[in-house]
């Protein structure tokens, strides 16, 4: 075989890899919780907490449907508190709590996909431990942000 045959392998290669790739590549965990919740509306929320969508967990315990996630969705930071479960991934902070069953609906497990904006940057969920904390910012007119013998 020359080295145009070789050639031509390459590029069947390399282009069968990018196919493979993209066919294969993992759906994101808004794809995957819509494959098993009904979505809901929450128009009034989205104005003032900064929900970008919801879905309903029926009746089921939000600890046990938050750790069902974890195991799919495999988020950067999970944790648990007051019997509400917090997924956060690259972009989204997922919350899977209850809530007070209102005249339009009779289930009380709701999980809520935010932005890490707003409420997350803000500090709101420091609580949570580890991987759940705003970081400080790289350029803060102190001189170095969080770093040890940095401050002035």
């Amino acid at each position: 075989m020359g080295k145009k045959g070789i050639g031509y392998l390459l590029i069947l290669y390399g282009t069968a890899t990018v196919i493979t790739g993209l066919a294969g590549s993992a759906p994101s965990a808004s794809d995957q919780i819509n494959e098993r919740y009904a979505s809901v509306s929450t128009a009034a929320a989205m104005t003032s907490s900064g929900i970008e969508q919801s879905w309903t967990c029926g009746n089921r315990d939000p600890i046990e449907v938050g750790r069902e996630l974890r195991d799919e969705i495999r988020p950067e930071a999970y944790s648990e508190n007051g019997g509400a479960a917090y997924l956060r991934t690259k972009n989204y902070l997922f919350i899977v709590s209850r809530q007070s069953p209102g005249a339009e609906s009779k289930d009380s497990c709701l999980i809520t996909k935010e932005s890490l904006g707003g409420r997350y940057s803000g500090g709101h969920f420091i609580y949570l431990g580890p991987g759940f904390g705003p970081s400080a910012p790289s350029n803060g007119s102190g001189g170095s942000a969080g770093s040890f013998g940095g401050a002035k």
